[in-house]
């Protein structure tokens, strides 16, 4: 599973803070890292230079072994806040993904699924 950042110019993406979130994303998405091919983390602030409150965007795009890429994004106030929300979020979406196709992506069926 490759990590790719992408920030702005008005974030911190120095190494130290890269290397950081890669370590929580890694840890965030074990369960599903056998059908991850690639994360794209792009990390933006909203408001630039101006004066306020930070508000941070995180868009996060995980490309599936053999499927379509799902794409979340989380703004919030930090960027640590921001990647924790877009992390939760991607999670969600490969739990919807799982239960819409009824394909496990891991390999192993949770025993969960819709009846409609």
């Amino acid at each position: 599973m490759i990590i790719q950042f992408n920030m702005d110019k008005m974030v911190n993406g120095d190494k130290k803070t890269q290397d950081y979130f890669t370590a929580r994303i890694d840890k965030g998405l074990t369960f599903y890292k056998s059908n991850i091919t690639r994360i794209e983390v792009h990390v933006s602030d909203q408001n630039g230079i101006k004066e306020g409150k930070s508000t941070i965007l995180c868009l996060l795009e995980a490309q599936l072994e053999g499927r379509q890429p799902i794409t979340v994004s989380c703004q919030d106030g930090s960027i640590e806040l921001a990647i924790s929300g877009a992390i939760e979020r991607v999670t969600s979406g490969f739990i919807n993904y799982t239960w819409t196709f009824k394909e496990p992506l891991n390999g192993t069926h949770t025993g969960c699924e819709f009846l409609f």
